[in-house]
């Protein structure tokens, strides 16, 4: 499972994880995060080719649980973030060595305070 992330840099790795993440979070099918694509229009806004990576590993999710990711219950949900978030602070330390856990925190809450809820993307849609 994730197998593009084998090819891929720290950076897009991250941003990757990050969304595939917010999405599960969120309950996000891969046809809604292709609907309500998260910072559109924007400078975060992902390329095409990580939005696709993270409608396929979506997708996959699905696959593998064998039912619709808003139909997974919490701890499914969590299980799948953890292994997310564990695969890129892994790649991330491996490249640049250990990571300030306090700035992390708070490059974290930036990044939660920065994302759209999904119920406003759902209203502006």
């Amino acid at each position: 499972m994730f197998d593009a992330a084998a090819s891929m840099s720290s950076r897009q790795l991250t941003s990757v994880a990050y969304y595939t993440r917010i999405a599960l979070e969120h309950w996000f099918t891969s046809e809604e995060f292709r609907k309500y694509p998260l910072f559109a229009g924007t400078s975060a806004e992902l390329s095409s080719e990580e939005q696709e990576i993270v409608c396929r590993w979506l997708a996959e999710i699905e696959q593998r649980e064998n039912r619709p990711i808003d139909q997974l219950d919490r701890e499914t949900i969590l299980r799948y973030t953890g292994e997310l978030s564990g695969m890129a602070l892994r790649r991330a330390e491996a490249e640049r060595g250990p990571i300030d856990p306090e700035r992390a925190q708070r490059l974290l809450e930036e990044l939660r305070r920065a994302v759209p809820l999904p119920s406003e993307l759902r209203k502006a849609g």
